[in-house]
């Protein structure tokens, strides 16, 4: 920079230069860091400190860098970034990493990690990660592998018999941890589990139970102990035994029998008969011998019976009353007979007089006769008496008896008494005016000092003295004895036996003790006396505080100073605590205008808030109080934000739950109310963290800043947490699935419940081992729900379940319930349906009744079933009129279906169902309930809440009640109050002029004049809707800008607004986009907006898009509202087109995690699987369990890697993962309403031990079938897993959907699977084999194959028969799942407005099965892969099964979504291809300029199957056409590859299909070598593309040949669409068309143009009709001339045949005179039949003219007609409808009965007439084509209706004459011959009726 003296003595440098001053040399060096070149300095690479020579040569390295080779390199443990070249720390998890952090070298061994695939160091087995430190820890001793803590185990060793329960490795079944030897070791084999060898805790087997007292599993009753496993089995006769079978301790009640020395012998009233059952003796026979009625001992006391011989009698006094025990006599009779009182003696001992000859006994004078019928004495007062001793009818006189007369019923007069022995009464003692019984006992008192009868002693404080006299006690005395002094009881105030003062009082000489000072706790002579002091006061007498304290004069102890005070005296405060004031009293006061507490120094002020923070009773809610009233405003805003989130910290509003509410109470501002949101976690004792400046009192200008006693409380008066069970009444079958559901929950605070414990009590104190398993396992998973599996309740059985459970602030509670079980003779009924519909819903219930018994026998029986309306509440409403009585086979589903808005809303219905067994008269009474809620009222606007101020506001509101038909403001019961807020001035509506807008508060219409309202101003229009007791509310904002947004209309199920929406339901919108805004449409979008939040931004790419909420929202935590903003963009316009939603979500279940049980982590093993979900109003739920085979497959959720078993607790197997990865199992949750939730976890399963060859799998269950499918393709024993394949292939339809639902979901992803791994992808490419031996020339550009077939002979019957067998297979699953698709739907589209979720995944399972049907035909198809050979019923069979492809595509097309992912399927075989695109797409794609008609079009779907061999090499026919048409014998159609190409618009909701096509599209056939120079022994063709087009057209199209290096391949370019192959020529002379690839040609051939024919047998058919309808007019206006003439025709023949003599000349000459009457055409022109209408018999002709035209054309359409078949058909053909007649005959007679006979005899001759046009149109359906020219149809019709009249008709008839001459006198004698009458029937003519029988008069 600078120097001195001479150039190199700087003196400073340069800085720009990088050099620095070396003050020794005095010279400027380079930096640091730099190094000179070339005299520039220039900077070392950024990893050296400095460097020498260059500037990558380090000399010296920079922190945290050392040297090694000239390079600086990061320290070990750092890497070098990429971005800044800085050396940086590695993970903790790396030795040494690289690149990145994360990426590791090598990995402290120290730190227990090993090195894994992918760079990255995992902790060794037995370590887990800490993930905070990052420190890997070692896992608890029991854990093979671990992970987040010590002990949550994720495998264990299983060699030390470990099994992993819970994330706990516990001892495997049958081991018990031994504590000294830190082992598993085995239990004693009596038990399943124990505590150690010698006390079980669960037993094994059926013949061992638990006792609970000596902790070992002992014998069951009925088994005897031998030390074995099981115990072994006694006598049938005994109940219990030991040692020997029959060595009895107690017997069989079942069997009658009784221990007797240890043998079971007969009980009394038993006999032996041979066999283990005693039989009953008779019922009067205590004991019998041999039979029941041989007595050896009667029923003395029991029956009352004596023995007489071998018979019972009634002992005497007792009588035979029909039945086994004899009824005793009354008491009147010794004797009697047939009844108790029909005496046959009497007992005169009994008083009674015997009057036995008139069967009666009465009593003797003096006695009466009681209830029991015994005499009993009457009262000594009484001459003669009734009914009672006392009631006298007459009395005994004696003189001074003291007594009244008998009107005062014969008793004692007043100061007497009677002693029921004496005559005469005696007199009371002098205390009692009157007395009963003794003279002592008085029942009123002599006077009022004497009181308490019958003692009638002297009343308190008074004595009896020696004269027995009262006298007064003394004052102290309140009771006293024998003298005054003598005290019993003290007067108040007194104690002891002097009856001296209480502590506290003293004698003052009144009669009450007066009361010492305050400060005495005892005081003498005066009240300031104290003898002692009270409380913690000192110095008696005075008694004062200690110091620091006062005295209150209130408390017993003296008082602290006030708390209020920091310090004080006995007068007062000092100095105060928080923000209390001293005043010039010394007392701490309370600030101005606030509230204080006793409690707490802290004062309510504006800035602060003492509250009180406690839970309400029933723990719903947390109440809040101030002490000021809070200030509303803060509470009403236009923004409806959770306002939770406003008040309080974000920790603590997560505390309160999902979709907690905080609100002030309407009723007393002073209180905020807080209602828990579901799975909330607050506890008492939790803090409530405010947030500061949140809240306000009224009339306060500043916000609270704090907050005091925020710390959640107890409830003042807790209640306690109760579950409402819905318990079935009815007696439950054991034998079937039972469900007890909670119906509601109460004070849990909305929460679950803890702790809960089942048990249960059975009647007869039995433990059941199944049912404690099944308690066990609830408890284990604390669920309070019972879904009790079959085989698990007791048959016959009263069981009393108890459920003990507590809220979470640890209140104890419990239920009770009981249950009745039968044994399964009753019938069982299945009912299917949801607890609540509403009325605008059609309501299906479905139900089943069949026997389910412990035989499992089949059930042959029919049930009568009865259904009907039982209740309803409230009663005055719509009845369902239900009335329902059918008869079904045993568990036939019924359906009832109630139409919509047949019941009425707010209502409960009750229906009873009433099966009996009609086999078994076993009957059964169900009942169900429907409630039937509010649908409510709901209101909308045709404003979008944005309103442009150049428009006129038209608002329009629309109202109606869900409930009704009504349409929008059409009900005339719903009233609406419409009014206007400005939220800006918070204030009424009002214009620019300051103006009140007017608002018709009643009216559906408002309106606002444009430029009338400023920009900016916000409007809330509120409409309050009522009718009756309902009422909503709904609002709508409206801001007004300049600009105008114009509307977007939408298409969408009504029902959105109707109810609310399920998060996984299906939600579709259709964008209404105008045909004239179609071209400019250039964005769709829909946001998702949630809280005020924009959750996510759908971008529709087609006007119709489908979505569900759960994708874009997977917790609904602040409340069930989501806003949908639907916008369309426009090129023409900057203001997008806008619309707004909104919908409420129906809330999805809150369940828990997974719980996983299983013995250990082996494929193949059985793994329990449950979930528990907290109670809701749509509950009980329906659970799905679903299995991923793969990670991904979980992450990505795709339905079609996924196997669905439908339970509701599960027990499963599952394989190994597809992708060695882990397996997914998730189970979701479906609730009533459609919501759903899925809780899902993830397994690491190792490979089971498997010997692929020993394995039976033919009896495994369905689901284990397949785990095993999948298991041994894992382990790649293919011929297990390719039988297990086939088994399941060939099995029918199951009759349970879900299990078909499981095998074609499997039988889909095996083939997926497969298809996918390596070792298949080569075979998939059938042609790879032959490769090697095609090759394709460049010079001739021809086709070289060594052998023209590679295919196996194989044989074909039998193959053509599989085939047949396998299509009729096909066809059966193919209805099966297209008719339930067609249910599917049915039921969806009933219920419009509602979703029903568990039906739609039917309906996409009804799709996944045809879709794997795809599979099936695939399967199919491949069989015949390697077969070639010309076969029609192959090629017809094989045709069938692309029809079959064509069918299913149908059915599965719409699952294509438009613009998005086309639907692919890859076969063996079969590539199947759907795409759907946008016309605009599509267009861009071919490069297609659009048209204005290209808007019109929906979409345009292509449809392409691809097949790799090609299926007309199995047709003859088409290559003989193709020779015949190019005229070359070499042409054959190649072997390998065929494309069916389809495209299609879609427009106004159908299909049309294109054929040609403006553009030019390509398909890709074979690739081929390209042939070397030497080719030998190869075969050369030439090869062509040929296209059929779906009208039957053939064309040719461009054959193009593309080179990759030594290969070639072959496209074919069409503009056309159909089927696309290959076909081959060896024959080079002959040029197929022309030579260039560039043109197509059409080539007509292949069908024959059907036009003529169709036209020709149409015009026929209408001239023969219209002839046939002039004739019938005719022959209905002539009718009556007919009639005449018919009455004069028979008098002229007769005056005939009496002037004319007829002779006989022979059959020839009557032929000759008759032929022309009698000729089927000619007779029409000499018509004379008298009863045959001339109309029908020209039917008849045209129809039979018709018949061979039909069977002309059949002929034609079946052979390829040669010379000699014609002239055979023209011969044959009229001997056919000859035939014929005689079905034409017996038309005829029909007709002969007139009426309703004619007109169905023409009715059927009118159908023979057009069966030419029914079999032409039959034809051209089904594509049939004809194999004649049209000129042999015309040859042959013609040619056989010349023969038929000309030759056939004459021959027939002459012979008809010839028959009729033979039978003609046997017909005349009337003989009775049904053979000649068969005959004259046929052959009989009204013209040879007439000639015979003139000739017969002869």
């Amino acid at each position: 920079m600078s120097c001195e003296f001479t150039p190199n003595n700087c003196t400073s440098c340069s800085s720009d230069q990088f050099r620095v001053l070396n003050l020794s040399s005095k010279t400027c060096n380079c930096q640091s860091g730099y190094l000179e070149i070339d005299g520039i300095c220039q900077q070392c690479h950024q990893s050296c400190s400095t460097c020498s020579q260059s500037i990558n040569n380090c000399a010296a390295c920079d922190q945290f860098r050392y040297l090694k080779n000239n390079k600086c390199i990061c320290n070990e443990g750092m890497y070098e970034s990429i971005q800044d070249k800085q050396c940086k720390l590695c993970n903790k998890t790396c030795l040494t990493c690289t690149y990145t952090s994360d990426y590791c070298l090598t990995c402290s061994i120290d730190n227990h990690r090993i090195f894994k695939s992918g760079n990255i160091c995992e902790c060794e087995q037995g370590y887990f990660e800490n993930p905070i430190t990052q420190n890997c820890l070692e896992c608890d001793k029991s854990c093979l592998t671990c992970s987040l803590q010590f002990d949550n185990c994720l495998s264990c060793d299983s060699s030390f018999k470990l099994s992993l329960v819970n994330n706990k490795c516990l001892c495997s079944q049958s081991y018990y941890f031994d504590s000294s030897t830190k082992q598993c070791l085995q239990c004693n084999i009596t038990c399943l589990e124990c505590n150690n060898n010698i006390q079980c805790i669960l037993c094994r087997g059926t013949t061992r139970h638990f006792d609970s007292d000596t902790k070992k599993c002992i014998c069951n009753q009925g088994y005897y102990e031998t030390n074995e496993q099981n115990c072994q089995q006694c006598h049938f006769s005994c109940e219990t035994c030991e040692n020997t079978n029959n060595h009895c301790l107690s017997c069989l009640d079942i069997y009658n029998r009784i221990l007797t020395n240890n043998q079971c012998l007969c009980k009394d009233g038993y006999y032996e008969v041979g066999f283990e059952l005693c039989q009953k003796c008779n019922n009067i026979c205590k004991t019998c011998l041999s039979t029941s009625t041989n007595c050896l001992s009667c029923y003395d006391i029991e029956q009352f019976r004596f023995l007489l011989g071998d018979k019972c009698f009634c002992n005497p006094g007792y009588f035979e009353s029909g039945s086994d025990i004899c009824l005793k006599c009354s008491n009147q009779c010794k004797t009697c007979q047939g009844q108790d009182d029909y005496c046959t003696s009497c007992d005169i001992d009994s008083k009674r007089v015997d009057q036995s000859i008139i069967h009666k006994c009465p009593c003797i004078v003096g006695f009466y006769e009681d209830q029991n019928k015994i005499c009993q004495k009457c009262h000594i007062k009484c001459q003669t008496c009734i009914n009672q001793s006392g009631q006298c009818l007459s009395c005994k006189v004696f003189l001074n008896s003291n007594r009244n007369n008998l009107s005062d019923l014969c008793n004692c007069k007043q100061g007497y008494y009677d002693d029921g022995t004496q005559i005469q009464c005696q007199k009371c003692n002098f205390k009692c005016q009157t007395c009963e019984n003794e003279e002592n006992n008085c029942l009123v008192c002599q006077n009022s000092i004497r009181v308490n009868p019958p003692s009638c002693n002297c009343m308190d404080g008074y004595y009896e003295d020696e004269q027995q006299i009262c006298q007064i006690c003394a004052s102290q005395c309140h009771t006293c004895i024998l003298q005054e002094s003598n005290c019993l009881i003290c007067r108040e105030g007194r104690i002891g036996k002097d009856c001296r003062c209480f502590d506290g009082y003293f004698e003052f000489g009144s009669l009450l003790c007066e009361k010492c000072a305050f400060q005495c706790a005892s005081c003498d002579s005066s009240q300031q006396n104290c003898k002692t002091c009270k409380g913690d006061r000192i110095q008696e007498p005075q008694c004062i505080c200690q110091p620091g304290y006062f005295d209150d004069l209130l408390n017993e102890n003296c008082q602290k100073c006030n708390s209020f005070c920091l310090e004080c005296n006995i007068d007062g405060c000092l100095s105060c605590n928080a923000n209390r004031i001293l005043n010039e009293e010394m007392d701490c006061i309370p600030p101005p205008n606030s509230v204080w507490y006793d409690h707490t120094p802290w004062c309510s002020t504006c800035q602060i808030a003492v509250v009180k923070t406690y839970l309400s009773d029933d723990i719903s809610k947390i109440i809040i109080r101030f002490d000021f009233p809070l200030n509303p405003k803060g509470f009403y805003s236009q923004i409806q934000i959770n306002k939770c989130l406003q008040l309080f910290e974000l920790e603590t509003t997560k505390s309160f739950g999902n979709n907690a509410v905080c609100y002030l109470n309407p009723d007393d501002f002073q209180e905020l109310f807080i209602t828990l949101g579901e799975n909330s976690s607050i506890n008492v004792g939790d803090e409530i963290l405010f947030q500061s400046n949140s809240l306000s009192h009224i009339n306060c200008g500043t916000t609270l800043q704090k907050f005091f006693f925020t710390t959640l409380q107890m409830p003042i008066n807790p209640i306690p947490p109760q579950i409402q069970y819905n318990v079935p009444p009815h007696l439950l079958n054991p034998y079937a699935e039972n469900l007890v559901h909670v119906n509601q929950i109460s004070n849990n605070g909305n929460r679950k419940l803890k702790n809960i414990l089942w048990s249960y009590e059975a009647e007869d104190n039995e433990k059941r081992e199944t049912l404690n398993q099944f308690l066990d396992q609830n408890n284990l998973i604390q669920d309070y729900n019972l879904f009790i599996p079959k085989f698990t309740l007791p048959p016959n059985s009263l069981i009393k379940f108890k459920i003990q459970y507590q809220n979470f602030i640890h209140i104890k509670s419990f239920s009770e319930f009981t249950l009745l079980t039968h044994s399964g003779e009753y019938p069982q009924i299945n009912i299917n349906l949801k607890p609540y519909y509403f009325v605008f819903e059609q309501i299906s219930v479905s139900l089943s009744v069949g026997t389910l018994n412990q035989s499992n026998l089949q059930d042959n029986s029919r049930y009568q079933i009865q259904i009907f309306e039982k209740d309803r509440q409230p009663k005055k409403t719509t009845s369902s009129h239900i009335n329902i009585s059918i008869q079904s086979n045993p568990f036939e589903t019924i359906f009832t279906n109630i139409s919509k808005y047949t019941l009425s809303p707010n209502t409960t219905y009750t229906f009873q169902v009433n099966s009996t067994n009609l086999m078994t008269s076993k009957s059964q009474i169900q009942q169900f309930k429907i409630h039937i809620p509010f649908a409510g009222l709901t209101c909308k606007f045709n404003n979008r809440e944005i309103q442009s101020i150049r428009q006129d506001l038209n608002l329009q509101i629309k109202c109606k009640d869900l409930d009704t038909r009504y349409d929008w403001n059409n009900d005339p019961d719903l009233y609406i109050q419409v009014s206007c807020k400005d939220l800006s001035l918070n204030n009424t509506c009002k214009n620019q002029q300051k103006q009140t807008i007017h608002v018709n508060a009643t009216d559906f219409i408002q309106f606002i004049k444009k430029n009338s309202m400023s920009t900016f101003i916000v409007q809330e229009w509120t409409v309050n809707v009522t009718k009756f007791s309902q009422s909503s509310k709904f609002n709508l904002i409206i801001v007004y800008l300049e600009d105008n947004f114009p509307s977007l209309e939408l298409e969408y199920n009504q029902g959105y607004y109707m109810r609310k929406v399920n998060n996984f339901e299906q939600l579709n919108f259709t964008f209404l986009i105008p045909l004239t805004q179609k071209r400019y449409l250039l964005d769709l979008s829909i946001a998702i907006i949630y809280n005020y939040e924009i959750i996510e931004i759908l971008q529709p790419q087609y006007t119709s898009h489908n979505f569900k909420i759960f994708n874009s929202i997977k917790e609904l935590n602040f409340g069930d509202t989501i806003n949908l903003k639907f916008s369309a963009q426009y090129t023409n316009n900057i203001m997008p087109s806008l619309n707004n939603i909104k919908l409420n979500i129906n809330q999805p279940p809150i369940c828990s995690k997974l719980f996983i049980i299983r013995s250990n982590d082996l494929a193949l093993t059985n793994i329990q699987v449950a979930t528990i979900c907290e109670q809701s109003n749509d509950f009980p739920y329906k659970y799905q369990l679903r299995l991923f085979l793969r990670e991904s497959d979980l992450t990505e959720f795709q339905k079609e890697n996924q196997i669905i078993p439908y339970q509701n607790q599960f027990q499963i197997q599952i394989p190994t993962s597809i992708d060695q990865s882990i397996v997914g199992i998730l189970v979701s949750v479906l609730d009533n309403g459609g919501s759903m939730s899925h809780i899902f976890d993830k397994v690491t399963v190792k490979p089971a031990k498997l010997d692929c060859s020993q394995i039976q799998f033919q009896n495994l269950t369905l689901q284990n079938k397949i785990s095993l499918l999948f298991e041994s393709m894992n382990q790649k024993c293919d011929q297990l897993h390719y039988l297990i394949y086939l088994d399941l292939h060939y099995q029918q339809i199951f009759p349970n959907t879900n299990e078909n639902t499981l095998k074609f979901q499997a039988i889909k992803l095996y083939k997926q699977f497969l298809y996918q791994l390596p070792s298949n992808q080569s075979q998939n490419r059938l042609l790879s084999e032959e490769t090697q031996i095609k090759c394709f020339d460049l010079k001739s550009n021809h086709l070289f194959i060594t052998s023209n077939s590679t295919y196996t002979v194989v044989n074909l019957t039998k193959k053509i028969e599989n085939l047949q067998q396998e299509n009729d297979k096909l066809d059966i699953a193919l209805i099966y799942f297209s008719e339930m698709k067609r249910k599917c739907l049915e039921e969806l589209n009933v219920n419009q407005f509602m979703w029903n979720e568990e039906i739609f995944q039917k309906y996409q399972t009804s799709q996944d099965g045809l879709l794997t049907l795809l599979y099936y035909i695939d399967d199919i198809y491949s069989d015949f892969s390697k077969v070639n050979t010309k076969n029609e019923t192959i090629y017809k069979n094989i045709v069938k099964l692309l029809k079959d492809i064509n069918l299913i595509l149908e059915e599965i097309q719409n699952v294509v979504i438009v613009n998005q992912s086309p639907l692919v399927l890859k076969g063996k075989e079969i590539f199947f291809y759907i795409k759907r695109r946008t016309k605009q797409q599509f267009n861009q794609q071919f490069n297609i300029e659009s048209t204005q008609e290209d808007y019109l079009v929906d979409f345009v779907q292509s449809d392409s199957i691809q097949l790799r061999t090609n299926p007309n090499r199995f047709t003859l026919e088409l290559e003989k056409n193709l020779q015949k048409e190019f005229n070359d014998q070499t042409l054959k159609i190649y072997n390998q590859d065929y494309y069916l190409i389809q495209l299609k618009n879609y427009l106004k909701n159908r299909f049309i299909s294109l054929e040609n096509f403006i553009a030019i599209y390509s398909t890709t056939f074979e690739s081929y070598q390209v042939c070397s120079n030497n080719i030998q022994n190869q075969q050369e063709y030439e090869i062509k593309c040929m296209l059929k087009t779906m009208s039957g057209n053939f064309s040719l199209c461009n054959l193009i040949k593309i080179q990759n290096n030594d290969t070639i391949d072959i496209r074919c370019e069409c503009n056309k669409f159909g089927e696309i192959f290959i076909i081959t020529s060896s024959n080079f002379s002959k040029v197929i068309l022309n030579n260039s690839d560039q043109q197509m040609f059409d080539l007509v051939f292949g069908t024959t143009n059907l036009l003529a024919i169709i036209i020709f047998s149409s015009i026929l058919t209408l001239t023969f009709m219209t002839i046939y309808i002039l004739f019938l007019l005719k022959d209905c206006s002539n009718k009556q001339e007919s009639l005449n003439t018919e009455e004069i025709i028979p008098n002229t023949s007769k005056s005939n045949i009496d002037k004319k003599r007829l002779l006989y000349e022979g059959c020839f000459k009557v032929f000759i005179a008759n032929v022309k009457l009698i000729h089927q055409s000619l007779s029409i022109f000499y018509y004379q039949d008298k009863y045959i209408n001339l109309s029908y018999r020209i039917l008849e002709i045209f129809s039979q003219f018709n018949l061979l035209l039909t069977l002309t054309i059949v002929e034609c359409y079946v052979f390829n007609n040669s010379i000699i078949f014609i002239i055979l058909f023209i011969i044959a053909n009229p001997f056919i409808i000859l035939i014929l007649r005689i079905l034409y005959k017996i038309i005829k007679a029909i007709y002969r009965f007139k009426r309703i006979a004619a007109f169905i005899s023409q009715l059927l001759l009118i159908l023979l007439l057009v069966i030419p046009n029914l079999v032409l149109f039959i034809f051209q359906l089904f594509n049939i084509s004809v194999k004649s020219e049209q000129y042999e149809v015309a040859i042959i019709f013609l040619g056989s209706l010349l023969f038929s009249q000309i030759f056939v008709e004459p021959l027939i008839i002459l012979v008809r004459i010839i028959i009729y001459r033979l039978i003609a006198p046997s017909i005349d004698q009337k003989e009775l011959n049904p053979y000649i009458h068969l005959i004259h029937f046929f052959i009989m003519h009204s013209s040879l009726e007439d000639i015979f029988d003139n000739f017969t008069r002869i």
